[in-house]
């Protein structure tokens, strides 16, 4: 068992959070494009930047994806941000609670920076 005594927990996800997909937002600036496996993806450096705040501030970062946590892991070494994150997983497929997740969770998502099609 481990254990994570520390109450500021913030979780990540990576796809159209930490990473965009360069198909959508192709007019990103050269330097944001960096290759992931066979795709071009964009950094999205607004939530690299929330999660570096939040860092700071003492936080344990938890970044995770739906597409399973080896593809977390790649993401987090593309990006390089190892240093940031304390855990990576797959995203949880069920939570069992007495409360909804929206009455003890909070969501940010800098909506400006993704433009879906």
């Amino acid at each position: 068992m481990q254990f994570f005594p520390n109450d500021q927990v913030v979780a990540f996800d990576v796809d159209d959070t930490l990473i965009l997909w360069y198909k959508y937002v192709n007019d990103s600036p050269k330097e944001d494009v960096i290759q992931l496996d066979n795709e071009l993806v964009v950094i999205s450096r607004k939530h690299i930047d929330c999660m570096r705040r939040h860092k700071i501030r003492g936080s344990t970062i938890i970044v995770w994806s739906a597409g399973g946590a080896a593809w977390a892991k790649k993401a987090v070494e593309a990006l390089g941000i190892e240093e940031l994150v304390d855990i990576i997983m797959c995203k949880p497929r069920w939570y069992v609670d007495d409360l909804p997740a929206d009455e003890w969770m909070k969501r940010n998502y800098l909506e400006d920076i993704v433009k879906k099609v």
